[in-house]
């Protein structure tokens, strides 16, 4: 999981890890929230090896991390 600092910053970083090799998404408010649940579902499952998100989306991304694992 890769924090930065806004949206913006999280699909550049994003594009340029894709173009290096790594298997990453972004993860932000602009994203439909079906979608976001598959990222996230992927990410968790090993599909996806990188999260790229703004800080304030980490926090959200965690408490639904501890939810499937604890629920």
């Amino acid at each position: 999981v890769v924090r930065v600092l806004g949206e913006r910053e999280a699909e550049d970083l994003a594009d340029y890890l894709s173009q290096n090799g790594f298997l990453v998404r972004y993860l932000h408010d602009e994203i439909d929230p079906v979608y976001r649940t598959g990222i996230i579902t992927d990410f968790i499952s090993g599909i996806i090896n990188v999260l790229v998100a703004p800080i304030d989306k980490l926090i959200l991304f965690q408490s639904h991390h501890k939810e499937i694992f604890f629920n």
